[in-house]
């Protein structure tokens, strides 16, 4: 550009010298005095050419500044030949921005200890509202703004309640998927635990939903029931709108017993059903097999499969993986050595089995909970006989989406503990999963909750216990990175009661509870085999039985909501 300016003043000099010539021939200047007019008009260029280079000079030799933005003349900002600035409003404050990383785009950053120093740390870079209160009232190691409420409630009727799934919504409020007076039941819950809807879906005998999944402001909960349909049980659908009103419900089965135990949102914004039917398969009726479908948003399915060997097989749950297919787990009797071995299906987008394996050892092992990591592997949690410290462990195995195991681990004590239900904390980087435990040391079945990192290591586990029979069958975090889990305890007086129990990322409680302890479980690593499964000894293919629409009322019951640990502001 500066060479573009020194072109254009040669041309005006030259215009310039042209004009003046062609008055002097012309005989405009007369004279000595015209003469020196003349002469004065070349002394003038002569001065506004050694200016004009001047400055061209001056702005060549100043190139670098001219293009390099330092507000805080720092040496360092954006396109200076240093590194650029994270801070460029205070001299004394550069650091590379490579290093510093804001994940929650909220203006403060972690790696950036000079730019902290004068703004602040963020004390949590998942959480945008956590920027440099790093104040911890509680001691509990994490800042107070990474934190929400912690607290533990039963909700109760008179006949027996229990929690069997559970999701957060978008606005942060719980909805929980169980059964109450044996009834089909959806429970949605502020985010302080306050009860705020309910939908009781009624029969003459037992409905159960045993999981439950959300898209667009739609709720979908699928289960069982004994009061309608054709068979023993059927399987039971029912979505919800967004005031949770029923938009629809189904039931699909045969003559024989027909269960959901899981329900996923896939990626296309459909869903993914997984159970057990006694209708269909080898040695049906007397003998479970597993079954897996995919439906659409109106209830009618666009797949559905059953799987079996002849013997007890069953598939728990689902997970969808980054290339479209899915991961199903459960429990083998038709194709282990000895006793239930793990049971791993690979299966394509439009339901072909692509590949199945078994996994366990000298005994019983079982998968009851599977799901897909941010990284793209997959990690499936379950109980292991064959391996660990006491009866049984629960147990936590990472896989990729092709099968093959990245590592395995155990976690319990001398007695019988199981994992039920996993989650990914991903602002914790964490894997936290739900179950029970009797390795705490008294003679009940008591509440599990444990986590480790994602390379399976640094564990921690909190147990909850009553002076009954305690159970976390499914677990979730919220927009915090807190954790959430519902289940079920005849401890409170009950003789089954809905109990949710809510939990500080780290697995904490804000202040004082007394059913609520840390103990320090075994983490050992787990050697179990896998063995793959010749798809030609599978027995496989569709079901031809159809979704009935049932005609069914709605009601609510009065329901007790207890704070068994109180309420503790952060």
């Amino acid at each position: 550009m500066n060479g573009g300016k020194s072109n254009y003043l040669h041309i005006f000099y030259l215009l310039v010298v042209f004009s003046a010539c062609s008055l002097k021939t012309e005989g405009q200047f007369k004279g000595d005095s015209g003469e020196k007019e003349y002469l004065e008009i070349f002394d003038s260029l002569e001065i506004f050419e050694d200016e004009i280079s001047g400055e061209l000079e001056i702005e060549e030799n100043n190139e670098f500044e001219f293009e390099c933005i330092d507000s805080d003349n720092d040496g360092h900002g954006t396109g200076c030949e240093m590194e650029e600035d994270c801070d460029d409003y205070d001299p004394d404050v550069w650091i590379s921005c490579g290093k510093c990383i804001d994940k929650d785009n909220d203006g403060f950053f972690t790696g950036c200890d000079g730019y902290s120093q004068r703004r602040g740390p963020d004390c949590n870079d998942a959480i945008n509202e956590c920027t440099n209160d790093c104040e911890d009232l509680n001691s509990n190691g994490v800042a107070d703004c990474a934190e929400g409420t912690t607290w533990v409630r039963v909700i109760s009727t008179e006949g027996g309640d229990e929690g069997k799934g559970i999701i957060i919504l978008s606005d942060g409020r719980f909805a929980i998927a169980g059964s109450t007076y044996r009834d089909f039941w959806l429970l949605i819950l502020s985010e302080d635990g306050e009860i705020e809807s309910q939908k009781t879906l009624r029969g003459y005998d037992t409905n159960i939903a045993n999981g439950i999944s959300y898209v667009d402001n739609m709720i979908v909960s699928a289960g069982l029931t004994n009061s309608y349909g054709a068979g023993d049980y059927d399987v039971w659908i029912v979505r919800y709108d967004s005031n949770f009103d029923i938009s629809w419900q189904k039931t699909i089965g045969g003559g024989a017993r027909d269960v959901a135990n899981s329900i996923i949102r896939t990626s296309d914004g459909n869903f993914v059903i997984a159970g057990v039917t006694e209708s269909i398969g080898p040695q049906s009726p007397s003998r479970e097999n597993g079954w897996i479908g995919k439906i659409d948003s109106s209830g009618r399915f666009t797949w559905k499969k059953f799987l079996g060997g002849g013997n007890e097989d069953r598939i728990h749950s689902v997970a969808e993986c980054s290339d479209g297919s899915f991961i199903a787990v459960g429990e083998t009797k038709s194709f282990g050595a000895i006793g239930f071995d793990a049971w791993i299906l690979k299966i394509s987008s439009d339901g072909n089995i692509l590949k199945s394996e078994m996994i366990g050892g000298n005994a019983d092992d079982r998968a009851f909970s599977v799901i897909s990591l941010s990284t793209g592997d997959v990690v499936f949690v379950g109980s292991t006989v064959s391996h660990g410290a006491g009866k049984s462990d629960a147990w936590i195995v990472k896989m990729n989406c092709d099968g093959g195991v990245i590592w395995q681990k155990t976690i319990g004590g001398m007695e019988d503990d199981t994992a039920l239900s996993v989650v990914e904390n991903a602002g914790w980087e964490r894997i936290v999963l739900s179950g029970t435990t009797r390795s705490n040391g008294d003679s009940g079945i008591d509440i599990l909750i444990s986590s480790i990192n994602i390379d399976g290591e640094l564990p921690w586990n909190t147990v909850i216990a009553t002076n009954g029979n305690d159970r976390a069958n499914s677990v979730s975090t919220t927009n915090h990175g807190d954790i959430v889990a519902v289940g079920s305890s005849d401890g409170f007086g009950g003789s089954s009661d809905l109990v949710i129990i809510k939990l500080h990322g780290d697995g904490k409680f804000s202040g004082e509870c007394p059913y609520i302890s840390n103990p320090s479980f075994e983490l050992n690593d787990s050697s179990a085999t896998v063995g793959t499964i010749q798809l030609s000894g599978i027995s496989y293919g569709d079901f031809s039985f159809e979704p009935n629409s049932t005609d069914v009322s709605d009601d609510s019951y009065n329901l007790n909501n207890i704070e068994a640990c109180p309420l503790t502001p952060i």
